[in-house]
């Protein structure tokens, strides 16, 4: 198995939750070949982002992600603190 983070090798390092963890050999970090929970998905922020703009709510995402109303407003708030403001040109508005 490849390290997500650092793309180098991955050796068996136990279980947790009746599942196979490995460990990487670069970045010391463990992970799951598979996780079974929604809200490791790549594409889940992408996800909440589309459907906060067709304006659902926390728990309506929640609902129809099938993950946490805690998940999806931690994954809000760190959404919100990539967004950079637009340049605005001096005496525009």
């Amino acid at each position: 198995m490849e390290c997500t983070i650092c793309k180098n090798e991955c050796i068996k390092w136990g279980t947790g939750s009746g599942k196979q963890r490995y460990r990487c050999n670069g970045c010391k970090r463990t992970c799951y070949k598979n996780y079974s929970y929604k809200a490791y998905g790549p594409q889940t922020n992408r996800q909440i982002a589309l459907l906060l703009k067709e304006g659902c709510g926390i728990s309506s995402i929640s609902r129809i992600m099938d993950i946490s109303a805690v998940t999806v407003i931690r994954r809000i708030l760190s959404i919100a603190s990539g967004i950079k403001k637009p340049p605005v040109a001096m005496g525009r508005t």
